[in-house]
């Protein structure tokens, strides 16, 4: 997908007890695709004028900057198995790139955030960025092999790599 989708989210301060069971300790943020942590927020967006997907985000981003965001809220700008790395002019001067998430397409649960620290044979737990993301495109796509290979039997190791920016 060459365009992001984008939605508003309030952002994930992990406690003690979310790092014992994703195994992503030492982070003072999560930033993640996974539909249990983002809690979607979609109120005060008219989407009978704008192209919407994936759980009613939005695909024009002009229509973001204009709802307020309160504290502990953000702007997710999400790309689906980007190619290579984005780097937009118009989303460096707005957001801050993230990383890349490893997720289901069919109901967004992320490999990396919400399965437990399970995929040790596939995922780098102990490298993730500060975000609890893989800062690197290949990375994430060899992760993302490395999942399917290891885990055959196991639905949510079939993810789809979705590079994940925000706007604060």
């Amino acid at each position: 997908m060459d365009r992001p989708i984008f939605y508003k989210a309030e952002r994930f301060f992990p406690n003690r007890e979310y790092e014992e069971f994703s195994k992503i300790f030492g982070r003072n943020e999560i930033v993640t695709f996974d539909v249990l942590c983002r809690n979607i927020e979609n109120e005060g967006i008219d989407y009978t004028e704008h192209l919407a997907d994936w759980n009613y985000g939005v695909l024009d981003w002009k229509v973001l900057l204009t709802i307020p965001l309160n504290s502990g809220e953000q702007i997710i700008a999400c790309f689906k198995n980007p190619v290579e790395s984005y780097r937009f002019h118009y989303l460096d001067s707005w957001f801050e790139f993230c990383g890349y998430d490893l997720s289901d397409d069919s109901v967004f649960i992320s490999a990396i955030t919400n399965c437990g620290g399970g995929f040790e044979n596939a995922l780098p737990y102990e490298s993730l960025n500060q975000y609890g993301l893989i800062d690197d495109h290949q990375k994430a796509l060899y992760c993302c092999d490395l999942l399917r290979m290891n885990y055959p039997d196991e639905p949510h190791a079939y993810c789809e790599v979705f590079e994940l920016w925000r706007m604060l």
